[in-house]
């Protein structure tokens, strides 16, 4: 939400209104998935269908925020 990672499973649909919402889907596309999306598919970066797009979606978050952050920041 305003590209700040948020947990969607507990925002008020009332507080999205007026924001700027990007999802998992809004990232890329079958043909051509986003830069984290790729990573994820190369270095096939398997969990639960619950768990991997929230990794995905706080990665680009940090990466959008920090596009070269340390290890320590990751």
């Amino acid at each position: 939400m305003d590209d700040k990672p948020v947990l969607s499973c507990i925002i008020p649909i009332a507080v999205a209104e007026g924001r700027r919402i990007t999802t998992l889907e809004g990232l890329g596309t079958l043909d051509d998935p986003g830069v984290v999306q790729r990573a994820f598919i190369a270095e096939q970066a398997a969990q639960c269908g619950f768990c991997i797009p929230g990794m995905i979606m706080r990665a680009e978050a940090l990466l959008r925020r920090n596009p070269a952050p340390s290890d320590k920041e990751i």
